[in-house]
């Protein structure tokens, strides 16, 4: 359509769309003018037959503030179009939606803009019926325009009433618009009680709606709000909405008045005219400035500015929209029914208990039952963001904010909707301030309740002591109360206090079976599943959900069913049960799928992507969790998309693609950080680490892990902790800093040992092993490889570690000089290393130098290069430390041009990276290769550079490490050729 001509009309552009039809921007081709060109919907004949009930009605109307009707055409085709005028501005619902709550003066202005033209309109006995913020418009001047006509409803001049246009029966009304009666026409948020009910209009219906657009432009918030159609217009008929001063300081009491005038339901109480209105309109802002802004602290200026900004904040919308004007101002009269109430007990204690979808089911029952119970619509907005389904915790807060009317809050009720708005926006600090002043206040029987609900608000922040102490002061006060050993158990076991957790744990489900609380029972057997399971107790863990899933059985929980089903897959993983664990997995996916639970549908995704990641299977890995990621980001689920991210992050550090590991940890870490996510930071933290460290960006590795160990220290989170050491004590070893990696492995091993971990501990001796022998101090190193195998043989052992142990032995062998030793140790650590690529790839290499130490050189070489073709080109460590050894093959079997070409990659490799020990090695085995070669330029110069390396390992190291380094047999002929070149 663009660039055609109809009658002198040429379309230039398109400039809006809707429901009815298309604006175009065109030029008058005649007087020479823009103008704007309107067309219905094509072959809807009632759209059609509205643009000449527009055209006849607004062409009687000449007036300023209306939008003047110039022509009405059709094109060839016999499409209609209607020529308006071209107004250079924007409409009031784009103001509103950019900027918030206008100032009150120029409200006062646009509002007796609109009466203005209402009155001209009501004078030719026409009704708009559709006044709303996007039919009026603001010029560059600042001049109001009404516009859209198309509802437009005439009124027979018999039927005036007192020259207000006001009818006296159904029978003397005619609608131009062709419309049955009864049939409700308007935009529903913007509609009167009458319009609502389909009930007879008059001009009155206009200054309702005004009253509406005077609302929203004064607050920054619409009058009636709520998730369908239905509930507004439900909420427009039998609800008052609080005073605008109420949502917004700086209102007078005038313009309130004028305002709930307006919005009277019964028309005989409102404003009988548009010239009435609009006289009461302007007294009440006479003195006013229009220029005046809005508060820069106002509540809908911050909320507006927040909802830019964060997916989440639609929350704290609604929940500040609806405490604000409530804050101790007023006492409580809405009493919901008793099963109301006996619902919302249910749901609160199910939150309080950690059961958020039993929680969900309970508040869904009591709000269906009273909709006006907006601290019932709060809870459930609560669980439902517990759940991660965000717009539906926004969609709930919205039906308590339609909900809400003055007279419903105590200062009581009033702080717990500001703790739970804070919660829900993750302000931690402001929540715990909010339920400390809640339990303060709360009567002694409500005192244990109070101290749980602040206790979790600790909880929320990752501040485990003090939770626990709130959970203890709970018991005190009400030794019966199973929530609160409940939560003293998850957190006993978090503190790695495992017996004070079973003790908790016991007393819960005690007082849960006596209250014949099944569900209750349930989430006891949940968490010492969860507990056994991070302790390793894995046996235990399997028995614990299975149990949890009979007993959700038996109450028909599909919730707890599905997530002992994933749990089950997450056991069957950590014991090694590749098989079960993505059986498990597909089961609880396809379960969740069919009951339209996203939340557990994801939790799946992810546990199959692990079950596959245990298998080595990488590929399949990688696709699960790119499934995950997938589905949060449809479902609008950030913190799933972030955590699918994460193991994203996590398969590709596995497959050494540290660089994509790294841009998948930062763009996780993008949601959790600014969010308050402390766990989530840390363990991003520590996948950046590790990817670091991979790059051989070891000072960039070295800070991050420092900053998860502190982010872990301050919540006591001694498994993070371990973890963070763990990886400070690699980047030393790394470093080949090897007297700070065996200390940093020492603190690992007692944080291991405190949390009853073996594969921890097992890890952190083996490594601490690695680098005593690397330090010629063998007889401990082969002790610590006899404890880590003994943790590692032992029962619930990692037993498929071994290999690792066999490996670091072959390697201190080697070191030796006992190639027989070292081949045998070797063929066995390829024997158990499986078909996972680095390890296939670094057995294979340690064995293949071994084999040509014994002579075996071509059998030696071929593993060697085979072990070097397989090691990741990202991970520098692993490339030099392969290429050396078929460097030192290439030298011993004589190839010698072969082994200069190898070690001067090694060095070339290493300038950038803090290798001393291996840049030693390196040096002199060239300065050995060249003399050979008889290049005696270059033995002196690889000859001095070895000189140079072994004079600071001296510094470094410091004399009693040197002494022992200096001991290691496969080291004394470099140190002799080295100090050649003194």
């Amino acid at each position: 359509m663009i660039g055609e001509t109809f009658s002198h009309y040429k379309i230039l552009e398109e400039i809006g769309k809707g429901g009815m039809g298309r604006v175009y921007l065109a030029e008058d081709t005649l007087l020479r003018r823009r103008v704007a060109m309107k067309f219905p919907k094509p072959g809807n004949q009632a759209y059609q037959e509205r643009f000449l009930v527009e055209a006849r009605s607004a062409s009687k109307l000449q007036h300023p503030n209306i939008a003047q009707i110039y022509d009405y055409g059709h094109t060839p085709e016999g499409q209609p179009f209607l020529v308006m005028e071209l107004i250079d501005g924007r409409n009031l619902q784009q103001t509103l939606a950019e900027t918030g709550p206008i100032a009150p003066g120029h409200v006062v202005e646009i509002a007796a803009g609109v009466l203005s033209a209402l009155e001209e309109a009501h004078r030719q006995q026409i009704v708009h019926r559709d006044i709303k913020p996007s039919n009026v418009m603001i010029t560059a001047r600042g001049a109001v325009k009404v516009l859209d006509f198309g509802l437009a409803k005439h009124l027979s001049e018999q039927a005036a009433v007192a020259g207000h246009g006001l009818t006296g029966s159904p029978s003397e009304t005619q609608t131009i618009g062709h419309t049955n009666p009864g049939v409700i026409i308007g935009t529903p948020r913007y509609m009167s009680p009458e319009q609502v009910r389909g009930a007879t209009l008059d001009a009155r219906t206009d200054l309702y709606s005004t009253g509406l657009l005077l609302y929203e432009c004064l607050t920054g918030w619409p009058a009636f709000s709520a998730s369908s159609n239905g509930e507004v217009m439900a909420s427009i008929v039998t609800a008052t909405p609080p005073q605008p001063s109420t949502l917004r300081a700086g209102i007078s009491a005038e313009l309130d008045r004028v305002t709930m005038k307006a919005l009277e339901k019964q028309p005989a109480q409102r404003y009988q005219s548009a010239a009435e209105m609009r006289a009461d309109l302007q007294a009440a802002g006479s003195g006013l400035s229009p220029q005046r802004e809005p508060e820069s602290g106002s509540f809908i200026s911050l909320a507006r500015a927040f909802v830019a900004g964060h997916p989440m904040a639609s929350i704290a919308v609604a929940l500040v929209m609806l405490i604000a004007p409530f804050l101790g101002l007023f006492s409580l009269t809405h009493q919901p029914p008793p099963d109301a109430m006996r619902w919302y007990a249910e749901g609160l204690n199910a939150l309080r208990d950690g059961t958020h979808y039993r929680a969900s089911k309970a508040l869904e029952r009591s709000v269906a039952l009273d909709g006006q119970f907006a601290l019932a619509h709060a809870r459930l907005a609560e669980a439902w963001s517990k759940l991660e389904y965000g717009g539906k915790a926004k969609d709930e807060m919205l039906r308590g904010l339609a909900a809400s009317k003055p007279g419903w809050f105590a200062s009581g009720e009033s702080l717990l909707m500001d703790a739970i708005s804070k919660t829900l926006t993750r302000d931690f600090k402001g929540a715990i301030e909010s339920y400390q002043k809640i339990a303060q206040r709360a009567p002694e029987d409500q005192r244990a309740q109070a101290e749980v609900d602040l206790g979790r608000s600790y909880e929320d922040h990752e501040r485990i002591p003090q939770a626990l102490e709130h959970y203890k002061e709970a018991i005190r006060r009400a030794p019966e109360y199973a929530t609160a050993f409940l939560r003293s158990g998850i957190l006993y076991g978090k503190l790695h206090q495992l017996d004070s957790a079973e003790k908790s744990f016991q007393r819960a489900d005690l007082l849960y079976r006596a209250a014949s609380n099944l569900e209750g029972q349930t989430e006891v057997l949940f968490q010492r599943g969860y507990l056994a399971s991070k302790s390793r107790k894995l046996d235990e863990a399997h028995s614990q959900f299975e149990q949890a899933l009979n007993a959700a059985r038996s109450t028909g929980n599909e919730f707890q069913q599905i997530a002992a089903t994933l749990e089950l897959s997450t056991v069957a993983q950590n014991a090694g049960n590749a098989g079960e664990a993505e059986d498990k997995a597909k089961e609880g996916i396809a379960w969740a799928r069919r009951s339209g639970m996203a939340l557990l549908e994801n939790r799946g995704l992810v546990n199959l992507g692990n079950a596959y990641l245990g298998s080595f299977n990488y590929p399949a890995a990688e696709a699960r969790f790119r499934e995950a990621w997938e589905a949060a980001r449809r479902a609008s689920m950030p913190r799933l998309e972030a955590r699918a991210a994460f193991s994203l992050g996590s398969v590709h550090l596995q497959q050494s693609k540290p660089k994509e590991a790294l841009a998948e940890a930062k763009a996780s870490l993008a949601f959790y950080q600014p969010a308050g996510y402390l766990l989530e930071t840390r363990l991003n933290e520590l996948l950046m680490a590790r990817a670091h460290r991979l790059l051989g960006e070891l000072d960039a590795a070295l800070a991050a892990f420092d900053s998860a160990f502190k982010l872990a220290e301050a919540s006591k989170d001694v498994a993070m902790m371990e973890t963070a050491k763990v990886g400070r004590a690699g980047v030393f070893a790394d470093q080949e800093s090897l007297p700070e990696a065996i200390a940093a492995y020492d603190q690992a091993i007692v944080l291991g040992t405190g949390l009853h971990d073996a594969t921890r501990v097992f890890l952190s001796t083996v490594n601490r092993g690695k680098a005593l022998w690397r330090l010629g101090r063998y007889e401990e190193a082969a002790k610590a490889f006899s404890d880590g195998e003994a943790l590692a043989r032992a029962p619930k052992g990692p037993q498929n570690r071994l290999w690792l142990v066999a490996l670091n032995r072959a390697e201190m062998a080697e070191s030796q000089g006992r190639a027989g030793e070292a081949v045998s140790l070797g063929r066995e650590a390829l024997r158990m290393a499986g078909s996972e690529p680095n390890r296939v790839a670094s057995a294979k290499s340690v064995l293949g130098l071994a084999l040509a130490h014994q002579g075996a050189f071509r059998e030696g070489k071929t593993l060697a290069e085979e072990g070097l073709a397989l090691t990741p080109q990202d991970d520098v460590g692993l490339q030099s430390a392969a290429r050396l050894r078929l460097a030192e093959i290439h030298l011993a079997k004589g190839d010698i041009r072969a082994a200069q070409t190898g070690f001067t990659q090694v060095l070339a490799e290493l300038a950038a990276h803090p290798q001393p020990l291996t840049v030693f090695r390196a040096a002199a085995q060239a300065a050995k290769a060249a003399r050979k070669a008889g290049d005696s330029g270059q033995e002196q110069a690889f000859g001095r550079q070895a000189h140079t390396v072994l004079i600071s390992l001296k510094t470094t190291l410091g004399e009693p490490a040197f002494t022992t380094f200096s001991s290691r047999p496969d080291m004394r002929e470099f140190i002799a050729l080295a100090q050649k070149f003194n």
